[in-house]
């Protein structure tokens, strides 16, 4: 037994954590800049060929959905010829600023009323009022001065009835004296050979002046009557001079003259054209609106020359309005101008046209820019084909037609009449066929 003792074992450590880290994954290789260029060229490439590819018309029997197809129909084909200008209407009455006859009459004038443009109008509406305050005022001054050349007239007859008066005594003075020289000259006999003279130098004496007082109360008469006619002249002068007046108020009052639309005239206001409004100045004779019958409306436009020779009267026209996309009216040509108008130069000539509007639409007033169709050429119930999916080849018309297949089929046709947009087709289809467009 040994005497050293067993040593004591030393305390254990305490235990760490087990940290795993993960394995690193090896570094990528970076990609080429060459290698990428060419990837996205293959694929522009690519696409471009297979674009390309559906794009082609097919004459193999191959159809892909790119490509546009329309049926054959059955209806008219119409040959049109285009008309363009602008709208008016045939029965129309121009407004016009009363032409004043008063002597004062100013030559400008005010609008205080106007009728709402755009609104129906009846015969006898009034649809404009001027400013005649000035005028009611200088009638008033006219009248009175009408009654004072009245009562001029009047004072003058009574100072003349006493003037003649006066002179009719004077003249039955003179008579006595007449008659008394006459008598006293009768008994001269008895007196002496002096004395007879002298009654007679005093009869003769007193004949002459009742001739003279005679022929004086004739010029007076005459002057008098000449008095009252420059006096009576003055009154009738004063009176038209009134009676213009007033006519010329009646006309500061405007009615319509015929049922209808009020258009409104356009003037340079403020540096820019405006159509005219209450408050607005307009001169004597100026017109400044129209009331226009709708019922009436008309295309007036222009065709050129060369085609005037197929324009008749009576010619269907499909009419469409600028302002109005979806507006389609019928019409009719009403008239074809003998003489042509110059268009765009001296060299350019044109025909004018009338076309009369069939149908009534309220948006339609004067001055609107429009157009005009006029079919010169139809044919009822016929096959038809768009003008885009017709081919022509060596002076034959060829069509691509769409067979059960799914292919396409170029086929030989007869055309007949053709339109900008579609053409007849007289032999080689039928209805309901689907044509391929170009």
């Amino acid at each position: 037994m040994s005497a050293v003792p067993n040593p004591i074992p030393p305390a254990p450590e305490p235990l760490k954590p087990l940290i795993v880290t993960p394995s690193a994954e090896p570094p990528e290789k970076p990609k080429s800049p060459l290698g990428i260029v060419a990837l996205v060229a293959g694929l522009a490439i690519g696409g471009y060929l297979l674009y390309q590819w559906m794009a082609k018309p097919s004459t193999d029997g191959t159809v892909f959905a790119a490509v546009k197809t329309a049926p054959i129909t059955f209806g008219p084909v119409e040959r049109r010829i285009r008309i363009s200008g602008q709208t008016s209407a045939r029965e129309f009455a121009n407004i016009t600023a009363p032409i004043l006859q008063g002597p004062e009459s100013r030559n400008t004038l005010v609008l205080t009323f106007l009728s709402n443009p755009g609104v129906p109008v009846k015969k006898g509406t009034v649809i404009a009022k001027i400013d005649g305050q000035w005028l009611v005022d200088h009638i008033d001054d006219v009248k009175d001065q009408v009654r004072q050349a009245e009562n001029d007239v009047t004072k003058r007859r009574a100072e003349q009835a006493v003037e003649t008066e006066q002179l009719q005594q004077t003249l039955r003075v003179a008579k006595a004296n007449w008659d008394k020289a006459k008598l006293e000259f009768g008994a001269a006999d008895v007196r002496s050979e002096v004395e007879k003279e002298l009654l007679k130098l005093n009869m003769e004496e007193a004949e002459a002046r009742f001739k003279q007082q005679s022929a004086d109360v004739a010029q007076k008469r005459a002057a008098h009557a000449a008095e009252i006619k420059i006096l009576e002249l003055t009154v009738e002068r004063q009176r038209r001079h009134l009676g213009r007046h007033e006519n010329d108020i009646l006309k500061y009052t405007i009615t319509a003259p015929i049922d209808g639309l009020p258009v409104m005239q356009t003037i340079f206001r403020g540096g820019e054209m405006a159509q005219i409004g209450e408050g607005d100045t307009v001169f004597p004779g100026q017109p400044f609106m129209k009331v226009v019958n709708q019922k009436t409306m008309q295309l007036e436009g222009q065709i050129n020359q060369a085609e005037s020779s197929e324009i008749r009267l009576g010619q269907d026209v499909y009419v469409g309005i600028d302002s109005f996309p979806d507006l389609k009216m019928r019409g009719k040509v009403a008239g074809v101008n003998a003489l042509a108008t110059a268009r765009g130069g001296n060299f350019i000539r044109a025909i004018p046209v009338r076309v009369q509007l069939l149908d009534i639409d309220k948006r339609v007033i004067p001055d609107l820019s429009a157009y005009g169709d006029v079919v010169v050429q139809k044919t009822e119930d016929v096959l038809r084909a768009p003008v885009a999916a017709l081919t022509e080849d060596d002076g034959k018309s060829f069509l691509f037609v769409k067979t059960p297949q799914q292919t396409f089929e170029k086929r030989e046709v007869t055309t007949g009449l053709r339109s900008h947009t579609e053409v007849a087709i007289t032999s080689g289809l039928k209805a309901g066929d689907q044509v391929r467009l170009n």
